[in-house]
């Protein structure tokens, strides 16, 4: 995609999903920084979290990815404001996190994020005229294919191109049929099954 003015988003594969696992290790790594065992570590392991922290945050920023940039944001904000950390560590951090940003804005980190967002027509990048089509897609197939799917690469060529869904709950339902939507939304549902009523 290529955004003008030097501009160009480029990869090998669908920048959403890259930064759904890179935001997965971010949050993996936050996790554990914020660990109430985090000084029991052994000093090899506090190195790789913060490397993963100090690393896949100027990726996912250079990645464009919103919804993952976003979900991380999430992530960080309420591992802060829910941590046991005293409060002078949160002022800290916050402190860090600020001056950080500034710095990756300063130095051309947020061009092509903020080309993205300036760009947006309205049609969520043209996730609405993707959805669409893959829905008509799956809605022509036949019976077996609208109740288990038309397979994963099946699902996302359809529609005349292999592209990514820009939704997961669609991208089941094309891919995996009723069946695979039922299961997915079963797997939500199950960690809130598992708690105590009270």
């Amino acid at each position: 995609m290529d955004f003008g003015e030097g501009l160009e988003r480029s990869g090998w594969t669908d920048p959403n999903y890259f930064g759904c696992v890179i935001g997965m290790g971010t949050v993996i790594s936050l996790f554990n920084i914020f660990d109430a065992k985090w000084y029991n570590k052994k000093i090899i392991e506090k190195i790789f979290y913060i490397s993963v922290l100090l690393i896949s945050v100027p990726v996912l920023i250079l990645n464009a990815s919103r919804g993952a940039l976003l979900s991380v944001i999430i992530v960080f904000v309420i591992l802060v404001l829910f941590s046991n950390a005293k409060l002078g560590y949160k002022i800290v951090i916050f402190i860090l996190s600020i001056i950080g940003c500034i710095y990756l804005y300063n130095n051309d980190y947020f061009t092509l994020l903020e080309a993205r967002i300036l760009s947006d027509d309205g049609t969520g990048s043209g996730r609405t005229e993707i959805w669409s089509a893959k829905l008509d897609g799956y809605l022509d197939g036949n019976i077996f294919q609208i109740i288990f799917g038309n397979g994963f690469y099946g699902g996302g060529t359809i529609g005349g191109r292999l592209i990514g869904f820009h939704n997961d709950y669609l991208g089941f339902l094309v891919d995996y049929g009723i069946v695979g939507l039922c299961m997915l939304l079963y797997m939500l549902y199950y960690p809130i099954k598992l708690v105590p009523k009270n």
